[in-house]
């Protein structure tokens, strides 16, 4: 738990904010004269963290299985359920599985194999959303002695903002007066066939189909969450998403010798698909004192809302890749990948990168030259590799994106009935957005000694991030806030040392031990080819600061930006002088 100020030292940091001195004074009608200050010294105040986090949690875990078969064919039944109680107060977990596992050998060359993974998960409580874990900490471990009210949000609040509203209740109530419950089905089904057509030649298929289905009911209670700012009375939103992916690979491999030659061939194609739907439905003001059952039972006692649904764009991906492995009398080795990607989040003429690669190792403790150290040097390999891999981390930005309008001040009453709207997203769309690509060089060396009882591995590396894709900032005329834009190089260098020991390894005793070191430094290279420095923001403080992060030309990534503590002021340090009623240090 974070140590937070008793009531004392609450008292005399409101006293720092406000040293008002008449009794109409913020302080002073809301805590009380300062001359009375020792009264909170003897006041055991209110522990918000133990109250909402004080919950000793319980899991229960249950499981159950069945494994059987014959020869050609087997099988497993398995079932688990977990049961899990939170710290936090106000919730719970429950979840099921059920997977089954089939394999059946129709003959020595012919193999199939099937999964299935059923789960239901149920979640109940809102959880730290909203603020509530801050509040926890943040809310006042002592009663005021007048109520509070919108006015004491300051005159920057936002008197519209849920959330802000909320923070005048604490957060013990917030919590038990918001329902939130989240019904969770999913099921992933996995086949295989794998096919022997000739010796050494094998095709493999594999294919995958998974459904999705999440269900959440969340209800705001008298004057919690979004009925604070709907006149305090109940609102209640029901959001139903379903989802399905899909994936089929094919695989056809060769392998062959011939003399000192080895040969290991593999070429292949997948596709994949994942998409997702959603409806959300919303009604407001019920009855002031209506309870989350009240409202599920009836909940066309509400004034409904907008119905929103979203057909989501499908993210699919192609692919076509190959390698080859050839090795020499097991002292030279050459490895030869391709992979062209494909995918529908970039524009038509940005969908598909080419990605190389090479691998090359030579094991030296083989050659005849070494014969004389093969007493004590079991293995000494050296290794080269350079390739390249891409990085489509985005959804897709090419085609502009709307969204719904929900806040009550933003949308259109016409005849004093709210209807739907949709919006421009805050993102604008880039058509020539492509892919990053990685450029990764690698030099290697693997030594066994003393019958491998010592293994030492050596690794020197250099990685290049190109077209980086990144989220730049618009100037506000554009009438919009961001971009996915493909700019920057980025260098990520170093060397790594692992060594792993067996000091004893008998029937009765084993004793190793295991050394690592490694040092690396990234730099930015370049942004977009005019700026040297990018500003970001983390997100946790939203005033003073909140720009703490800087990616500057020639640093490093993540250079953290901000004031420096000196340390921190207390009462002490200060005097109040009551003739002229002024606050000054000595």
């Amino acid at each position: 738990m974070t140590k937070v100020l008793s009531p004392y030292e609450y008292y005399c940091f409101q006293k720092e904010l406000d040293y008002g001195t008449s009794l109409t004074s913020g302080i002073n009608s809301m805590y009380g004269r300062w001359d009375d200050r020792d009264i909170y010294k003897s006041t055991p105040g209110t522990d918000w963290q133990d109250i909402m986090y004080g919950n000793t949690g319980f899991k229960q875990n249950y499981n159950v299985s069945i494994t059987g078969g014959a020869e050609s064919v087997r099988y497993n039944i398995s079932y688990t359920h977990d049961d899990e109680d939170y710290v936090m107060v106000n919730s719970d977990f429950i979840r099921d599985n059920l997977s089954i596992k089939l394999n059946k050998d129709f003959s020595k060359k012919l193999k199939f194999e099937l999964s299935s993974r059923l789960t239901k998960t149920v979640i109940n409580g809102a959880g730290t959303n909203g603020g509530k874990l801050r509040d926890a900490i943040r809310f006042a471990p002592i009663n005021s002695l007048a109520s509070m009210d919108e006015g004491d949000l300051g005159t920057d609040a936002d008197h519209t903002d849920a959330a802000q509203l909320s923070s005048l209740n604490d957060p013990y109530y917030n919590t038990v007066n918001e329902y939130k419950k989240q019904n969770r089905f999913s099921i992933i089904n996995n086949v295989g066939l794998t096919w022997e057509v000739l010796k050494g030649l094998t095709y493999q298929l594999k294919g995958s189909y998974g459904f999705d289905f999440n269900y959440t009911d969340n209800i705001w209670l008298n004057k919690t969450g979004e009925a604070s700012s709907n006149g305090g009375q109940p609102v209640a939103k029901r959001t139903d998403e379903k989802g399905e992916r899909w994936g089929v690979q094919n695989i056809l491999t060769y392998k062959f010798k011939l003399d000192k030659h080895r040969f290991d061939l593999m070429g292949g194609h997948e596709m994949n698909s994942n998409r997702t739907n959603n409806m959300v439905s919303l009604s407001k003001y019920y009855p002031i004192d209506f309870t989350a059952d009240d409202v599920l039972s009836m909940w066309n006692y509400g004034e409904a809302q907008p119905t929103y649904t979203t057909i989501g764009e499908p993210s699919r991906t192609a692919s076509y890749f190959g390698r080859v492995n050839y090795s020499f009398d097991d002292r030279y080795f050459l490895t030869l990948t391709a992979r062209a990607d494909g995918t529908n989040v970039f524009a038509p003429d940005n969908r598909w990168g080419f990605f190389p690669g090479m691998a090359l190792a030579w094991r030296i403790s083989q050659e005849k030259f070494m014969k004389p150290f093969r007493n004590w040097m079991d293995n000494l390999k050296l290794r080269v590799s350079y390739g390249s891999v891409g990085n489509a981390r985005v959804k897709s930005y090419w085609r502009q994106d709307y969204t719904i309008e929900s806040r009550p001040n933003m949308q259109y009453y016409p005849n004093e009935t709210v209807q739907s709207a949709l919006k421009l997203q805050d993102t604008m769309r880039n058509e020539n957005l492509t892919w990053e690509t990685k450029l990764s060089a690698n030099v290697g060396v693997d030594a066994d000694f003393f019958n491998s009882r010592l293994n030492v591995t050596l690794d020197v590396y250099n990685d290049v991030t190109k077209d980086l894709i990144l989220r730049m900032d618009l100037p506000s005329n554009s009438g919009y806030r961001f971009q996915y834009q493909n700019v920057g190089r980025s260098t990520n260098r170093g060397v790594e040392l692992t060594i792993n020991g067996t000091i004893i390894d008998n029937k009765r005793f084993y004793l190793g031990a295991n050394f690592n070191i490694a040092f690396n430094k990234n730099i930015v290279n370049k942004l977009d080819g005019t700026a040297t420095e990018l500003i970001a923001q983390s997100g946790w403080k939203a005033d003073i600061g909140a720009d703490d992060y800087r990616v500057i030309v020639g640093e490093a990534v993540g250079q953290i930006y901000g004031f420096e503590v000196e340390g921190f002021y207390s009462v002490d340090d200060f005097t109040f002088d009551p003739t002229t009623q002024k606050v000054g240090t000595e």
